[in-house]
């Protein structure tokens, strides 16, 4: 069974992904089809997708920002669903991989079925051992599903799939694994980024901006204030592994700095709506 193919389509989206790449990759090497939408990349990533036998794509310039960054992830998504060869699909990021428990639940399912949206579970791994303990467990991730359930990638950033009508996400077993070695969490210059791209984002929607920041100073620190009574829960009763301490905060930090951001930009709303 372990020797079929897996026919599934697996989406990778990738820029100078040359450390991680191929672990990744590996991890999905008896998947028929792998799609990999590059940024532009100048070191070795092209030759590791090579190597692995993907098909390459080239992000689309207009999705992407003066700085050749993605502007809309949705967008440069739905390229890698367009692109696919299969009815099942798979997504990662180039830092990520799949367990093997994970590997056969899809082998399994793509096999079977023809349609269905699952709900993957990601974990953390921090210096080659599985973290147990995190504020943001059970961290449930759509990430496969038959492209018949689905009408495409949404947002542009913080980007999810929309299904169709009457499709019910279900569960699948085993991890998706994230490596939060090193320099894990954004630098200034990328937490810079990723802010901008939700503000541009909300400037789209936003009616009244002085309701949408009182909303999301009051969302905010009630999901700060639910973490931090998880994270002391976690070190009083987790003798497992716990995430780094630092890496905890830092989420807790992009949320002060996006309110901030926001308030700094107040007059752009305005000016978006004129």
């Amino acid at each position: 069974m372990n020797e079929i193919t897996i026919p599934c389509t697996v989406g990778v989206l990738t820029k100078n992904s040359g450390a991680t790449l191929a672990r990744a990759l590996e991890s999905v090497k008896h998947f028929s089809d792998i799609v990999i939408c590059d940024g532009g990349s100048s070191d070795n990533t092209l030759d590791i997708a090579k190597r692995y036998g993907a098909r390459i794509i080239e992000q689309d310039k207009k999705f992407l920002d003066p700085q050749g960054r993605i502007a809309d992830f949705a967008a440069v998504r739905n390229q890698t669903l367009d692109a696919a060869k299969e009815q099942w699909f798979l997504f990662l990021d180039s830092d990520e991989y799949i367990s093997k428990e994970l590997e056969s639940e899809i082998r399994r399912i793509t096999l079977e079925r023809s349609e269905g949206v699952f709900t993957v579970y990601r974990r953390y791994m921090h210096r080659g051992e599985e973290v147990m303990c995190s504020t943001t467990y059970p961290n449930p991730n759509r990430r496969l599903f038959a492209r018949a359930s689905v009408t495409g990638f949404i947002k542009k950033v913080d980007e999810r799939i929309a299904f169709k009508d009457g499709v019910v996400p279900e569960d699948i077993y085993g991890a998706l694994y994230v490596p939060v070695d090193g320099t894990q969490g954004p630098s200034p210059s990328k937490t810079a980024y990723y802010v901008g791209l939700h503000i541009e984002q909300l400037k789209v929607s936003s009616k009244s901006f002085y309701k949408d920041f009182f909303k999301i100073v009051y969302r905010n620190s009630a999901v700060s204030m639910l973490y931090f009574l998880r994270l002391i829960m976690i070190y009083l009763r987790c003798r497992k592994k716990k995430m780094p301490l630092r890496i905890e905060l830092n989420r807790h930090l992009y949320h002060i700095r996006f309110i901030a951001a926001m308030w700094r930009r107040r007059r752009e709303f305005r000016r978006y709506k004129a």
